[in-house]
């Protein structure tokens, strides 16, 4: 609840003069609920036309998000926004809780946001090394 009241907070203290920010909160939620819930279908939408490959409900196989919460979105103009996101996750091999601050990039392109950069930026590495990277965008 707290991340939802910030992005709304956050999204609306901006100016909304465009069709591709009054998108952006809905986008935004969706690809975290994707994530957190391992539901490709929500992902898949957001990630570029020309872009990793990507299989429909992989997910990410030995990894279990806890949590995706939005921390904060910078909106740098009515094409371009900056996400920071923490995840909760561990591997089912190991159950030991891990936290990551992820940095994302959104672009507006062909009517839509696609996230075209996604980052760890503290914590852990998130998805970890070796595991699969579906429906996910590339490191930066």
């Amino acid at each position: 609840m707290r991340w939802t009241l910030l992005l709304l907070t956050s999204l609306t203290a901006c100016s909304t003069t465009g069709q591709s920010r009054e998108v952006l909160k809905d986008t935004l939620l969706e690809y975290s609920y994707g994530i957190r819930w391992g539901r490709q279908d929500w992902v898949k939408p957001h990630l570029p036309k020309q872009g990793p490959s990507f299989e429909p409900g992989a997910g990410l196989p030995g990894v279990q998000v806890i949590t995706c919460e939005i921390e904060s979105v910078n909106i740098l103009d009515d094409h371009r926004a900056d996400a920071v996101v923490r995840v909760e996750w561990y591997l089912t091999s190991q159950g030991n809780l891990r936290t990551s601050m992820l940095k994302q990039r959104w672009r507006w392109l062909d009517n839509r946001w696609e996230i075209y950069e996604q980052r760890s930026a503290e914590g852990a590495p998130f998805p970890p090394p070796g595991s699969r990277r579906a429906g996910l965008p590339p490191q930066g």
